[in-house]
């Protein structure tokens, strides 16, 4: 995870996994950069059409 950006990147995809305002908390707990590292192995494991399927289901796609 790219702690300086908040993401997690590969060769294929960039996925924002969480995102917060420095001024409402100062970062994450331990417990969930545990959880938010296994929903970004998740991530990084779908192929493409998983991916779109997600994107038309709700998830958002920026860029």
């Amino acid at each position: 995870m790219d702690s300086k950006h908040g993401c997690l990147l590969n060769t294929r995809d960039t996925f924002l996994i969480y995102g917060f305002a420095k001024n409402m908390r100062q970062n994450i707990l331990p417990n969930e950069l545990v959880a938010l590292k296994a929903y970004a192995n998740e991530l990084l494991d779908l192929d493409s059409n998983a991916i779109q399927r997600m994107i038309s289901s709700g998830m958002k796609k920026h860029g």
